[in-house]
């Protein structure tokens, strides 16, 4: 089977263990999103330095240039999903993350050469519906018109043109390498607005149970970066468009895991489970795996 397949579900599953945590995060601990962004900031500078021993490159020049270009990309991307997040709930926000394929889907063609055939594009479709799907709370006409629809365009936008820039530099980098700088630099440009949202940070901070805020950001953070390194290594062997659609999985594994947690902890947190509900993920699943099998064909 495809190498880049096997590694694309692998980063889908472990990456929704990181947002299920995430999940708790958001509802039990820190409940501002500027406080959410900047530890993601502070421990990708902690991962991009713990990682930086195994990196056998030194970037220069250009290079150095478009990997502060994919932390101001990628930093950027997650700012405006935490705003996103704060402005609308979230089941009308996740379901528009699907907007990441549909602009790789076009970058990928213009400056990566990934051009597939219609049937894979059919797939794609299938798979942007299908997560939909799995991840509204409400019907395709209730996501669309969400308060937030503008700043998940932009959030997209970012992302799509990071992983562009790192398909680019994996021509020349090993993943290591991509990995380190990235996040690193994805850090970097967080700290460097730190300055002007310290009052509020130190606010939030003081607010937080030191314990728990310490333990369970290990956890999601140690989910979040080895999904994230597993896509990076995915996308060196295959393609970055194929990549990040296949990913996508990873919100099928987050509703079993909603499921899970509901019948068996919800002091945590529940998800609403209906025979309309189910119904309508039941579905989605259908769709999601069957642009899989597509796709791997």
């Amino acid at each position: 089977m495809n190498p880049g397949l096997i590694l694309s579900l692998t980063a889908g599953l472990v990456w929704s263990v990181g947002n299920a945590i995430d999940k708790v995060s958001v509802s039990k601990i820190v409940r501002s999103p500027l406080g959410l962004w900047y530890i993601f900031v502070i421990l990708s500078v902690l991962t991009g330095l713990t990682v930086l021993p195994f990196a056998t490159h030194q970037p220069a020049g250009t290079d150095l240039i478009r990997f502060f270009g994919i932390g101001v990309l990628y930093s950027f991307g997650t700012f405006c999903y935490f705003w996103a997040m704060q402005k609308e709930e979230p089941s009308r926000v996740v379901p528009l993350y699907s907007l990441v394929v549909l602009f790789l889907a076009v970058f990928g063609a213009l400056f990566l050469d990934e051009v597939f055939s219609f049937v894979t594009y059919i797939a794609i479709a299938l798979l942007i519906i299908g997560t939909i799907g799995i991840t509204a709370h409400g019907s395709f006409r209730s996501v669309l018109s969400s308060r937030a629809l503008g700043i998940m365009v932009l959030s997209s936008l970012g992302y799509a043109l990071a992983y562009v820039l790192m398909k680019g530099l994996l021509n020349s980098y090993t993943p290591y390498d991509v990995f380190a700088y990235q996040r690193m630099a994805t850090g970097l440009v967080g700290l460097l607005f730190l300055p002007f949202a310290y009052h509020h940070m130190k606010g939030i901070l003081l607010a937080i149970p030191r314990k728990r805020l310490i333990g369970w950001s290990f956890l999601s953070e140690f989910f979040g970066e080895s999904g994230a390194f597993l896509f990076i290594i995915a996308a060196s062997v295959w393609y970055v468009t194929l990549v990040e659609t296949v990913v996508n999985i990873q919100f099928v594994f987050i509703f079993l895991w909603g499921f899970i947690v509901t019948k068996t902890w919800p002091r945590l947190y529940t998800e609403v489970i209906s025979r309309r509900v189910i119904f309508q993920k039941a579905v989605s699943i259908a769709l999601i795996i069957i642009g899989i099998a597509i796709i791997s064909r």
